[in-house]
């Protein structure tokens, strides 16, 4: 490993040099450990892509790749990550809290927090920004630093920052709720060919597992769409994503979720596994030929993985 600037974030970050396949491995602590090809590493590092090293674009890929470990960059997912929505305010601050906890094993105990590495968890431009969230949170009563205003000097860590008693409790609290939810998001393509892989195998495994399944073309609403699918998938304990016909917005919505820390299932009919991504590989993904397989093996991977959900009793199983 050697000391070279991020091509995310382009700050200093660890590297390893190319290896047979161009492919570098970088070891960040704004943006943690990924992946990156030489040609992708070239045009990150060109202003003209994502900006300066404070553009909205390099943090919110920063902290995408905090949530997507080991993912490998290549140029044809640039763009697509260049358009990341910021996480709102709430998800930001509640990254903050989870690392926290991470990083502490007792209430009280005292952290020094790493600011490269929570600017990247919370997705800030600056230390400034970071700052101003760390800020609310200590108002909030969840934290206690001994910040009392923006454009105080930061160095690269930032000392004595503890979660209190109701920092705690609210993490607590938002498990809870995670857990009490009892919908499964189904994201896929909308086509006819597939209404009976949804009506034969999505619906009834969740269904059968303890869960409410909710695909968005089988809501009855008056919001954009866009607007409600976000809705939807925060309510949601976790989402399945079948990658049947590669469509763009299956993949958004299951990186959204990955962003929300919900677990996400996917899927591919067999006949289509050639063209998955290379990064999607990776991930423990159920291949199925017929309705009747996807039903089956969904039911086992929602129950392995979650457990029964909270409709099992009154879906009578």
């Amino acid at each position: 490993m050697y000391s070279e600037i991020c091509p995310v974030c382009l700050q200093t970050a660890e590297q390893s040099g190319l290896d047979d396949e161009d492919v570098a491995t970088v070891d960040c602590p704004q943006c943690g450990l990924f992946r990156v090809t030489f040609e992708a590493k070239q045009e990150l590092l060109g202003e003209r892509v994502l900006g300066d090293k404070y553009s909205r674009a390099r943090a919110n890929i920063s902290g995408w790749l905090n949530q997507n470990r080991d993912f490998l960059l290549e140029t044809d997912t640039i763009d697509a990550l260049a358009l990341l929505p910021t996480p709102d305010v709430l998800t930001r601050v509640d990254r903050v809290m989870a690392a926290l906890e991470k990083d502490t094993t007792f209430i009280g105990q005292k952290a020094d927090l790493k600011v490269r590495r929570y600017m990247g968890v919370s997705c800030s431009i600056n230390p400034d920004e970071l700052v101003s969230l760390l800020i609310y949170l200590q108002e909030k009563g969840w934290i206690k630093t001994q910040l009392s205003s923006v454009g105080e000097p930061v160095g690269d860590t930032l000392w004595g920052i503890n979660m209190t008693p109701a920092g705690w409790i609210h993490l607590d609290e938002n498990r809870r709720t995670l857990a009490a939810s009892s919908q499964g998001f189904v994201a896929m393509w909308f086509d006819k060919a597939l209404d009976d892989a949804y009506l034969k195998g999505f619906q009834p495994a969740i269904h059968s597992a303890g869960y409410d399944p909710v695909r968005m073309d089988r809501i009855e609403h008056l919001d954009m769409i866009d607007d409600r699918t976000i809705a939807e998938i925060r309510r949601s304990r976790f989402l399945v994503a079948d990658l049947t016909g590669h469509r763009g917005g299956v993949y958004y919505e299951a990186g959204f979720a990955t962003g929300l820390a919900l677990p996400v299932i996917w899927t591919c009919r067999e006949d289509d596994r050639k063209g998955l991504h290379f990064d999607i590989r990776q991930y423990n993904c159920i291949f199925w030929d017929t309705p009747d397989t996807l039903r089956d093996k969904l039911r086992h991977r929602i129950e392995s993985v979650l457990g029964r959900g909270p409709r099992a009793q009154t879906h009578g199983i």
